[in-house]
């Protein structure tokens, strides 16, 4: 049967933790416990990300990890109701260094005050999410120069590709070719298929391939060409661009040349560009053997009489 002086000092043991809501006191413990590591966890954290020790994106997640379990966390010390013997539980528990624990056990003893804690507390865990989300979109959407930095609508892929390709075409128009040319390269790395760049990039690395002699440059300006007119078949420029790709390349192919000109004089292009490229143009028809267009001829026509 056993050691009764045992058995009923067992018994004693277990009768002041249960009998006597003991189990809730050590719960409770636990609890105030929990809530002091994540605070230091949070606190830990924010230290860390202010430093430069954190990504915005580790942070994040810790941050969110360690809010959802506060929360827990809080609506369970909210189950508690305040008794006496909570406090000579919760100090005999946590011995000296449990003070932290103490006081949120004597906090229990206003259960308006601890609503309210609790719910102050949610509404900062709210924010705090909030102001994550927005801090890691900054910093991992990509944004162009003179772009607001915070304040302005989420950009779509639409019109990042539209801001990318207007500047690409002010660099082109100034000058800066290397430029222009890189910024036609990422809109093809979000749209491989986007007639604009494949037409212009393959143009730039044509001219880029003739004046470096590199053959390799040649053919991939001459297959974005392609590429851009099977995309969109009534880009006057595609067809502008490889008409003289095809013109004046090594071995001249002033037939196949002539084609080109042809679509591209049928796209409507605007008179400007007509008038541009009229004296670029008319050497291949008569290469061709090919009378030249009416409207080539009025543009050579009117360029010769500005220019004399």
């Amino acid at each position: 049967m056993g050691d009764p002086t045992t058995a009923v000092g067992d018994s004693e043991g277990r009768g002041d933790r249960s009998g006597d809501g003991g189990d809730d006191a050590d719960e409770r413990w636990y609890l105030n416990d929990q809530r002091e590591f994540l605070l230091r966890s949070l606190a830990d954290a924010e230290s860390e990300h202010e430093a430069g020790d954190l990504t915005d994106e580790d942070f994040a997640l810790l941050t969110g990890r360690d809010q959802r379990k506060l929360i827990e966390v809080e609506e369970g010390l909210s189950r508690f109701a305040p008794t006496e013997e909570s406090f000579a539980s919760a100090e005999s528990a946590g011995g000296v260094g449990s003070s932290v624990a103490v006081k949120e056990v004597a906090a229990a003893v206003a259960p308006k005050m601890a609503r309210w804690r609790l719910i102050g507390i949610l509404a900062s865990c709210v924010l705090i999410i909030a102001g994550v989300v927005i801090l890691v979109d900054h910093a991992i959407s990509p944004r162009l120069a003179g772009q607001a930095v915070s304040g302005s609508i989420i950009q779509t892929k639409e019109d990042l590709i539209e801001q990318q390709l207007q500047q690409a075409a002010i660099d082109n128009n100034n000058g800066h070719l290397s430029a222009a040319l890189t910024l036609y390269t990422k809109v093809l790395r979000e749209d491989p298929t986007d007639p604009t760049a494949l037409a212009q990039s393959g143009w730039l690395e044509w001219n880029a391939g003739v004046t470096s002699g590199t053959t390799r440059l040649q053919t991939v300006g001459e297959d974005s060409e392609r590429a851009a007119i099977k995309v969109a078949p009534s880009l006057y420029a595609s067809h502008l661009y490889l008409g003289l790709i095809l013109y004046n390349q090594k071995i001249s192919n002033p037939a196949a040349a002539v084609v080109q000109f042809d679509e591209f004089l049928a796209d409507s292009p605007p008179a400007a560009e007509v008038q541009s490229a009229a004296s670029r143009i008319a050497g291949a028809y008569k290469a061709a053997g090919v009378a030249v267009p009416a409207v080539v001829t009025a543009d050579l026509s009117s360029g010769t009489a500005a220019a004399g």
